[in-house]
């Protein structure tokens, strides 16, 4: 479903501190090809500036961070406006009607529980719709009464919860645990050049977010994960294209990510 862009958009109160970089951002946000029904997006540095012709990334940092409208998941990497349904599909009774719910009951079961519970707190008429996954209506219904009774409620646990979160098998991928921002903050200190750092960001985030030994990034993990990449990407400028002990053990040597 195609965006409601409307003159509304140039008068949005959260809009009112934004330059006009940030504007022009906002509105990729809001009308970009890789938006998912849910008017979401995965965000990644590469895409963002091919389809600006090359706007500034970092104007898209500032919009996001400034609109209280918008929700930003560093985990995912993923911005969701979360009344662009309400604006789009309207609320309600309308929102059931609308066929457009029909699609997004049918990817609920796969989204992370964090951005599953988002998307029902905003809109909890969702879990009424004919077509959503009954065990999932019924985890979050007694989910919700557990809150009511003043409980710490477990997230679900359906299987296909358990799916969604990888057990049981499927591919392994990972998603980029941190920020550019963070990323540049922990290389600082453990005195990784911020070109450094910033080569690595983005080299993992376009190749799956696995290190070397085919595990997801984490943020347990991604701090090593940089260092040993520091580490071998100094050693392939120092000894040209000999690589040595470090790049072997870390196996950052086949990995297409240092210098040629």
């Amino acid at each position: 479903m195609d965006t409601i862009f409307d003159r509304q958009f140039w008068s949005t109160p959260s809009h009112d501190d934004y330059d006009p970089e940030m504007m022009l951002a906002a509105a990729w946000v809001l009308t970009n090809p890789g938006m998912d029904k849910f008017g979401g997006t995965k965000i990644s540095k590469r895409n963002f500036e091919h389809e600006t012709h090359g706007l500034s990334f970092a104007a898209l940092m500032r919009a996001i961070d400034a609109n209280p409208d918008w929700i930003w998941l560093p985990d995912e990497n993923y911005v969701w406006p979360k009344k662009w349904i309400g604006k789009n599909c309207k609320r309600g009774d309308k929102l059931l009607k609308n066929k457009a719910a029909i699609g997004m009951v049918k990817l609920i079961p796969d989204l992370s529980e964090r951005r599953r519970s988002l998307l029902l707190e905003e809109y909890p008429e969702l879990v009424d719709h004919e077509d959503f996954d009954s065990r999932l209506r019924e985890a979050w219904k007694n989910r919700g009464q557990a809150k009511r009774n003043g409980a710490t409620p477990p997230p679900p646990q359906t299987e296909l919860e358990l799916e969604a979160e990888g057990v049981g098998g499927g591919k392994e991928v990972g998603i980029m645990p941190v920020t550019l921002q963070e990323a540049q903050a922990a290389g600082q200190s453990a005195g990784v050049d911020s070109k450094v750092t910033e080569k690595w960001f983005y080299n993992r985030e376009g190749n799956d977010c696995l290190t070397p030994k085919g595990r997801p990034l984490t943020k347990r993990n991604y701090r090593s994960d940089l260092k040993s990449f520091a580490l071998a990407y100094a050693e392939r400028q120092n000894n040209g294209s000999r690589a040595g002990q470090t790049t072997e053990n870390t196996g950052w040597e086949n990995s297409g990510m240092l210098p040629k």
